[in-house]
């Protein structure tokens, strides 16, 4: 597939009533609350190919990057946590320790998506994997990412924190190549600080904070189409240096120049904290 631009809606922050932080309920109704604050609002969005401009695109300068991995992992492996986790998990610190020029990669957790053939359209149950999702989010800020920092290195969270350190996103197929609901992502030097909004995610044990994004046309949106599972997308969710891109926004959308006989997508996407 030739480089192109692709034009797909995603769903972006709307409204939030006055004097209210943003928030999201990821288990239903509590006492009453809704299950969220927010108003979407969906707004047709240009995406550019990268497959066509990688050379043009960097980690340091917008937040991500295109990378081979060969992996020793089969498309089976891949539903054995264990194997994830020994196995895949090293070869991703490896690989980013190499590419980034850290110190110090930890991988803590992952989630596998598995399209339905019938999403978007609801089958009335629930799906077996998690499906795409178009709305438009960083996982995380700088606060949540001190509080992961502590949960995963404990006793020595504070002398690592003392140093710059990141919390980075690694997107890969299972299976392809893949231009059915493919990752998009935003570069992160076209974002102002009044797009991005810390938005409170409240689980049944826990909450943490992402970002949820308003829409502003001067931001830049890409894609990889033909995306090979030999390829893997790094991408920044936050960083402890004031000076650097932060954050990259990123979602999936329908891809309207996807073949009708295409499988439907799947992929993982493992996250990490970074230290240099």
């Amino acid at each position: 597939m030739a480089k192109m631009h692709l034009v797909a809606p995603i769903s972006y922050l709307g409204t939030v009533p006055e004097d209210e932080k943003p928030y999201h309920m990821m288990y239903g109704d509590f006492e009453g609350l809704p299950r969220t604050n927010i108003s979407r609002e969906w707004q047709d969005t240009v995406f550019e190919d990268v497959r066509g401009c990688l050379p043009e695109l960097s980690f340091n300068d917008t937040g991500f990057a295109v990378h081979p991995l060969h992996s020793k992992m089969a498309y089976e492996d891949f539903d054995d946590e264990h194997k994830v986790r020994s196995v895949y998990f090293s070869e991703l610190e490896a690989r980013v320790k190499e590419l980034l020029g850290a110190h110090e990669v930890k991988f803590f957790r992952y989630g596998i998506r598995k399209r339905h053939s019938e999403f978007p359209v609801s089958t009335g149950q629930e799906y077996d994997f998690a499906q795409p999702t178009s709305i438009a989010h960083v996982d995380a800020t700088l606060d949540s990412t001190r509080q992961e920092m502590t949960k995963q290195f404990g006793d020595r969270a504070d002398e690592l924190m003392s140093r710059r350190f990141q919390w980075i996103n690694v997107w890969k197929p299972l299976r392809g190549p893949v231009n059915d609901w493919p990752l998009c992502l935003c570069d992160a030097s076209t974002l102002s600080s009044s797009d991005a909004h810390a938005t409170d995610m409240v689980y049944p044990d826990y909450f943490t904070e992402n970002q949820s994004i308003r829409f502003n046309p001067s931001q830049r949106w890409y894609f990889l189409s033909d995306h090979s599972p030999d390829e893997i997308i790094i991408f920044k969710q936050s960083d402890s240096d004031p000076d650097a891109v932060h954050g990259v926004p990123h979602c999936s959308f329908e891809n309207p120049a996807t073949s009708v006989t295409e499988l439907p997508r799947e992929s993982i996407e493992a996250r990490a904290l970074v230290v240099y």
